[in-house]
């Protein structure tokens, strides 16, 4: 057995020091050697060559109270043995996994969740990989020196309990200590004799309903997390069939299954199936109370490889996620990936927590000179730490590939950096497509400026999302490469395909994240090609929408949107073209509607203001061609565009409607303001209350006019000019007010 320390330079080369000569598990002579030099994180054990036949598996790392790291790792495959009896490995390091020294093997042991409770490291298995497998559970009390052996029910051996499927760290949460297996746990209560069966608790399973068209059963390998807000869960991975022939769902997706007592599970199939990035592959998960948020270490597929390759074997690249509810989920950053996606993979993360630091462990299938079979057979025990994790974010850089006319998104990792795919999104830009790109620039506020080689100039928003064309950009162009680019403002979502799909597909946003909380903000910029169509099944919450794009985006479905922010107001942003909902709106907290001029955005079901305000400035229009009920909310408009009723709507006009004139508008005697368009359509409705901004001069507001032509006019006080003058002054300024909404004049 081999254990090596590597030690990364500025200059990403690698020294490495050999600080055991041993022989490998596998048989290998000391005379063979491997070329180590080019792989990521700390190896802490490898063999030269890997194949289905025998392959290292279940990994696992344990950050121990007096700050060691305990690592482990068995044998799979057929040439292991492991159907007969496991042989887990473990190793230990004491200078935070720089180096590691060899804690010798454990036979009738795999599967291993290695945890700490009270002053014993314990290590909680399966005895062997075939049917009529038992669990075992072993304790040490030196760090992982030397370990019990189990004999009977009493010494850490359970009769007739199958082992747990792989590796799922134990949690301690209610008093107890709860183990995952597979889509249930077992649990045993903190500060008992952990060897004693009798002290553990086992739950029921829920049944595979014939989700998602499947008879057998899809979801495995589930890792056990637990928070005050969630209580214990147990999440598995849904896995395709390889090929997916009746697997119907598209994004990749993970389970919730609730744990309610140490005895009974729980599982609603319409709100439990949550779509993950890297879902249909056993990923590692732990809940982190500083942050108040739930990790997970997952595969993700990135786009490039979505097409001829099954989802499951594809291991090439490890990200971080988190969610605060475990039904939304954020990818953090990527921080492993390998471009040899058919022979490397770094697979099956566990991790701790180390202060600031995430440490893990992977089992990891990467080139080093032996035979190599495929990326799901891996030849290396590899630790890896992502540090100061809770505020990690990626670090990403853009380069101009000017001979094929685009610019390509990639992010650094610890190994070779990541393809994203084509920053830009869409396909023209002000009328011409991209044409040699050759420099870029980035301003603070995220905007990327790329200038080609005949001179034009585009503008982007971090997202990847055209803006326009511009004669200068305000930033010095950097040339061909943008590296640790400014990255969306946090929340920011962004269609990114070129036509029409599911909002629920994950796969269709960067950053693998549909907006679907209170923090989040939909993007539908410049990457549709042609008119398309959202498709929303489901009642989504989001902080706001924001349209950018000159072909028209259609929400559609069976679904509803509410408009809610976490942090001060939502919004609703109309930035180019004309767009269209099918799907009724409420608001949950007040939200600001803003259109410029050119633009709309048509409502063509329910808008419920649900008491809240709904602020509507610009000179681009909105309308309400469904029912437009108030609930006691306020519709406050600035002026520069009448807010529509269609002839579909149906009012219920019970709120307010206040007029807060934009600072370009003159409130002048004579002044007719459009406040109100399609007022023949409100079938006789008056709002609660109108508010109109006070008036002073011996001037005041006619309002007779309101819900008839929608305009409110600024009138002499009684005594005052007399009727004929104001009604001369009226004609001039009505023409004038139109004009400057237009723009057409200051």
């Amino acid at each position: 057995m081999r254990c090596v320390s590597k030690a990364r330079t500025a200059n990403n080369t690698s020294a490495w020091c050999l600080t055991i000569a041993m022989a490998l598990v596998a048989g290998e002579t000391l005379a063979q050697t491997a070329d180590l030099s080019g792989v990521p994180g700390e190896v802490v054990n490898y063999q030269l060559n890997a194949t289905r036949r025998y392959f290292f598996s279940d990994p696992e790392i344990v950050v121990l109270p007096n700050g060691d790291y305990v690592a482990s790792h068995a044998l799979a495959g057929r040439d292991s043995n492991s159907g007969t009896s496991g042989t887990t490995s473990l190793f230990r390091s004491s200078d935070k996994g720089a180096t590691w020294s060899s804690l010798g093997s454990l036979s009738n042991m795999l599967r291993g969740s290695l945890f700490v409770s009270g002053s014993a490291l314990y290590l909680i298995g399966a005895n062997k990989d075939t049917a009529g497998n038992n669990t075992q559970i072993r304790k040490s009390l030196d760090n992982g020196s030397t370990w019990t052996t189990p004999t009977g029910t009493t010494t850490g051996l359970f009769s007739s309990v199958g082992g747990p499927g792989t590796p799922t760290n134990p949690v301690v949460y209610g008093g107890r200590i709860w183990a995952g297996f597979t889509t249930s746990v077992y649990s045993a209560p903190v500060g008992s004799d952990l060897l004693n069966q009798a002290n553990w608790t086992g739950s029921d399973a829920p049944p595979w309903n014939g989700y998602f068209g499947v008879s057998g059963p899809l979801w495995f390998e589930g890792q056990v997390m637990a928070s005050s807000a969630t209580g214990v869960v147990i999440m598995p991975k849904v896995r395709p069939e390889s090929p997916p022939v009746n697997f119907t769902a598209k994004p990749p997706y993970a389970a919730v299954i609730g744990v309610t007592s140490p005895t009974t599970t729980t599982f609603d199939p319409a709100t439990g199936f949550v779509p993950l990035p890297g879902g249909e592959k056993k990923f590692g998960g732990s809940y982190d109370a500083v942050s108040g948020k739930f990790y997970v270490l997952s595969n993700p597929v990135l786009s490039m490889y979505e097409s001829g390759t099954v989802p499951e074997l594809v291991r090439n690249t490890g990200a971080m996620l988190s969610s605060k509810d475990l039904t939304h989920w954020d990818v953090e950053k990527i921080f492993l990936y390998t471009s040899n996606v058919y022979q490397e993979g770094f697979q099956y993360f566990q991790f701790d927590y180390d202060g600031s630091d995430m440490v893990v462990a992977s089992r990891t299938a990467f080139n080093i000179g032996g035979t190599m079979d495929r990326g799901h057979d891996s030849n290396l025990l590899t630790v890896h730490k992502i540090q100061n994790f809770r505020t990690a974010a990626p670090d990403q850089l853009l380069v101009a590939d000017t001979a094929n006319n685009q610019v390509l998104r990639y992010e650094a990792t610890q190994d070779e950096n990541a393809p994203l795919g084509s920053f830009t999104l869409g396909a023209t830009f002000s009328g011409a497509a991209l044409d040699k790109p050759t420099d870029l620039a980035q301003a603070a506020n995220g905007d990327v400026y790329v200038r080609e080689q005949a001179g034009r100039i585009l503008r982007f928003d971090a997202l990847g999302n055209f803006i326009s064309s511009v004669s200068s950009a305000p930033v010095a162009f950097q040339g061909t490469q943008l590296t640790s680019i400014v990255q969306p403002a946090s929340g920011e979502r962004a269609w990114t395909q070129p036509g029409s799909g599911n909002w629920n597909d994950i796969r269709n946003w960067y950053y693998w994240g549909r907006p679907d909380t209170n923090e989040e903000i939909a993007n539908f910029g410049s990457a549709v090609l042609t008119s398309s169509t959202v498709t929303i099944d489901e009642a989504v919450t989001m902080k706001g929408m924001r349209f950018q794009s000159d072909q028209q985006y259609t929400l559609s479905g069976s679904g509803a949107i509410t408009i809610a922010s976490g942090t001060g107001s939502g919004s609703i942003a109309v930035q180019r073209g004309a767009h269209q909902t099918l799907l009724s709106l409420m608001l949950g907290t007040d939200t600001a509607a803003s259109a410029i001029a050119g633009t709309s955005l048509a409502f063509k079901q329910a808008i419920d203001l649900n008491g809240k305000e709904l602020r509507v400035t610009g000179a681009g229009l909105f309308s309400a061609e469904g029912r437009f009920d108030m609930n006691g909310g306020t519709l406050l408009l600035d002026g520069l565009s009448p807010f529509t009723f269609g002839a579909g709507s149906t009012a219920i006009l019970d709120g307010v409607l206040h007029f807060d004139p934009d600072p370009i508008l003159t409130i002048a005697a004579g002044r007719s303001f459009d406040l109100l368009d399609g007022t023949a359509y409100l079938s006789g409705q008056q709002f609660q209350s109108v508010i109109l901004p006070p008036l002073s001069g011996g001037m005041t507001w006619d309002t007779t006019s309101l819900y008839s032509t929608g305009a409110v006019i600024v009138v002499p006080e009684p005594g005052g000019a007399s009727l004929v003058g104001a009604l001369g002054l009226m004609l001039y300024v009505g023409h004038r007010v139109r004009r400057e909404r237009s723009g057409a004049d200051g």
